[in-house]
């Protein structure tokens, strides 16, 4: 299936043809069954905030495509640009293990895929 902006949306990671040799994509396949049982998937728009500084956890992301900017405020109110999120990387893991408010801002830089 493809999604409005021409991405396909990854609705089955057992047979998703995005894989790549990240975490979750080399899992075995009763893990892979396991998180596909669980999983959220969801196409999101360019400039759309995945999660952001100070929010409580949701979960965690893991990004199949497209690039996802990583910002935070300085203490001057300063949006500092801390790194850049690719295909592969999962977010927000310390906020949903510790149960604290994410640390950082996570937008994403171009449509994308993720799970939840």
């Amino acid at each position: 299936m493809s999604a409005p902006c021409d991405l396909a949306i990854v609705e089955n990671c057992l047979v998703c043809k995005l894989r790549k040799d990240s975490f979750f994509c080399a899992l075995p396949k009763p893990s892979l069954e396991a998180l596909e049982r669980i999983k959220i998937a969801s196409l999101l728009a360019k400039d759309t905030p995945i999660f952001r500084e100070g929010e409580s956890p949701r979960g965690i992301y893991i990004l199949y495509q497209g690039q996802t900017k990583l910002s935070m405020t300085d203490i001057d109110g300063k949006t500092l640009i801390v790194g850049v999120a690719e295909p592969g990387d999962v977010l927000g893991v310390h906020a949903a293990i510790t149960e604290e408010p994410h640390e950082l801002t996570a937008e994403t830089l171009q449509p994308f895929n993720s799970i939840l």
